[in-house]
């Protein structure tokens, strides 16, 4: 098989597991906003993600093939802090008021964060050094959510970063910061250097 058909292979396959989680999401039965937390994580299925990875990161890495996914997307390049290895992490990301981009994950690479902020990251198809600053307290998670929420469209901008809402309304401040000690949410600050790219 040519690369251009393993490719094509991957994006069919990817769209295929794609359509079957939001039919599993449609047919989920609904519950009463009094039955569940007023705000959740909603993380596609682990199997997805690792299907999909590989085309996202594919995607991001060219300007030419990213389209509208650079606008939200990029990927972060982290070393392991035990083995050394680095590994390629397509991400969400948010622009925040001071310059700098916020991730907000739960994920296990976040520890290797630690103390250690210098990373890289491939943002709109270019390869960037960037410092990164991991910060782990709630109620900092809760100010990020509270920042990127619109009050005119709560579920839609929920959907927009990962999150369920049980009603059309934005959780209250220690509802989000309740929901980032439940699932151990943190806040990733990226302050990318745009002056001097390591790929073009």
């Amino acid at each position: 098989m040519t690369p251009r058909l393993r490719t094509a292979a991957l994006v069919v396959g990817t769209g295929v597991a794609l359509a079957a989680v939001v039919r599993r999401l449609r047919a989920r039965p609904q519950h009463g906003p009094g039955t569940r937390p007023a705000v959740e994580v909603a993380h596609p299925p682990r199997a997805m993600i690792r299907m999909s990875n590989p085309v996202v990161r594919w995607m991001l890495a060219s300007p030419r093939r990213m389209g509208g996914a650079g606008d939200a997307l990029l990927v972060l390049h982290v070393t392991g802090r035990r083995t050394g290895a680095v590994y390629d992490v397509p991400v969400g990301y948010h622009p925040v008021g001071d310059g700098r981009l916020a991730v907000v994950t739960d994920s296990p690479w976040r520890l290797n964060l630690r103390g250690r902020p210098e990373v890289e990251v491939t943002l709109k198809g270019v390869r960037r050094a960037a410092r990164a600053e991991l910060v782990e307290d709630p109620d900092t998670v809760a100010e990020v959510y509270e920042a990127l929420l619109d009050e005119e469209a709560p579920r839609a901008s929920a959907r927009r970063l990962g999150l369920r809402l049980a009603e059309e309304r934005v959780p209250g401040h220690e509802e989000l910061a309740g929901l980032a000690r439940r699932e151990h949410l943190s806040v990733v600050y990226l302050d990318v250097d745009e002056a001097y790219p390591l790929s073009a």
